[in-house]
């Protein structure tokens, strides 16, 4: 239609969410209609008396670069929206919303999952022990690829291949800080 994108600004937390073409609104609409039924099922829940004693984690692989926040948009181009995947839990018999910003990455479900509810929980995959160690430091490499497989036939390889990104370190702490993020050479 002839929605004029740029009056149609939002103002979340103080920050500015730009809307500058129709791509930007999609990404805007498809995301609040999938939270308005989240809360839809959650009310569902509340409904059967079990939303009390459930764990809930919705979690994103990633996020996307749109730059709609423009104090995310590094001087190196880099949007830190791509790099900001949703992660919520609610635990058992909690109330209310609260907003944790501690540095978490999406490799922190397993752990979230098993909290409570597995004593010293270990991958049957690999049988390694589930744990957030890698990141104790603080210190997670990100790759801004997008080359994650290599299509043989009518399959996909999962297979990471960095040829055409780089890799970046975050240093723990605020990802939308510039200064907690470094260059790695490979």
């Amino acid at each position: 239609d002839d929605v004029d994108y740029n009056n149609m600004n939002k103002i979340v937390d103080g920050e500015t969410l730009e809307f500058y073409d129709v791509h930007t609104y999609d990404f805007y609409v498809t995301n609040m209609a999938s939270y308005i039924a989240l809360g839809n099922w959650f009310d569902y829940l509340r409904e059967q008396g079990v939303y009390d004693n459930t764990r809930i984690i919705i979690v994103s692989d990633h996020g996307n670069d749109l730059a709609q926040f423009k104090d995310r948009v590094f001087t190196n181009g880099m949007d830190m929206e791509r790099y900001s995947a949703v992660l919520m839990e609610k635990d058992f018999g909690a109330t209310g919303f609260n907003v944790c910003d501690e540095f978490m990455t999406v490799a922190d479900v397993p752990v979230l999952s098993t909290e409570g509810i597995i004593d010293n929980p270990i991958n049957p995959f690999t049988g390694n022990k589930i744990t957030s160690n890698g990141k104790a430091n603080g210190e997670v490499i990100v790759s801004t690829t997008c080359k994650i497989g290599q299509g043989i036939g009518n399959y996909t390889i999962k297979q990471f291949d960095f040829s055409d990104g780089e890799l970046w370190q975050i240093n723990g702490g605020n990802i939308y800080n510039e200064d907690n993020w470094k260059k790695v050479e490979y």
